[in-house]
């Protein structure tokens, strides 16, 4: 087993405990996915793959392969047990899909290709961003350091940072991660912060009342 297919299967495996968990919470009806974004995940992931595989990145391809058949699984399960929503938002994501599946059909060269998706990923990514930050308490970092940490393996088992198109999946998915990972911890921190000072102010104003 050569290195660049055992940090292909530590991501798979790390990136795909969450979208499983996740799944497996959506099937026990305890959230409602986003369908527009795990729509735009998955025909992304499915073009980061192609484009991985067609400049030669095998394990690159296999990543963003597996990150997308999770993603296509995630859609079933939304048709299956009828869960999802539906928000403004959400036609943004739809139309970048549009536009991928365009540029496909057409034949685009594919660092427009790979860039597009790149939008087009985040643009689907934006709610988890806003929750992130609004409801930082609710949301679990560690899944999201663990993708973080997946897709930097799949950035290294590309074999290099030459070729944007072939790395642009794992690339945008650890940037991404990294991003809600810090906002999360960061907003965990500056609630703390505030509680604490909040409470020692009140604390110090009867203490000096009661003199």
């Amino acid at each position: 087993m050569t290195i660049a297919s055992l940090l292909a299967f530590i991501g798979i495996g790390l990136g795909g405990a969450g979208t499983l968990i996740y799944g497996a919470h959506t099937w026990q009806r305890k959230n409602k996915p986003r369908v527009a974004s795990w729509l735009a995940w998955a025909v992304t992931n499915t073009v980061f793959a192609w484009l991985a595989y067609s400049h030669e990145a095998y394990w690159a391809a296999a990543f963003s392969a597996s990150a997308a058949t999770l993603n296509y699984s995630v859609l079933i399960i939304c048709v299956v047990r009828r869960r999802g929503s539906f928000q403004g938002i959400d036609a943004v994501c739809l139309a970048a899909v549009a536009v991928c599946l365009l540029l496909v059909t057409t034949s685009a060269n594919d660092l427009t290709l790979a860039w597009v998706s790149v939008v087009a990923n985040l643009i689907a990514t934006a709610p988890t961003f806003h929750n992130a930050w609004r409801h930082a308490r609710r949301e679990t970092w560690h899944l999201f350091g663990a993708n973080a940490l997946a897709n930097l393996l799949g950035v290294l088992c590309a074999g290099g940072f030459d070729d944007f198109a072939k790395i642009a999946g794992p690339l945008v998915g650890m940037s991404a991660n990294i991003a809600l990972t810090s906002i999360i911890l960061w907003r965990r921190w500056e609630i703390q912060y505030h509680t604490i000072s909040a409470t020692a102010a009140l604390h110090i104003a009867n203490t000096v009342s009661e003199m």
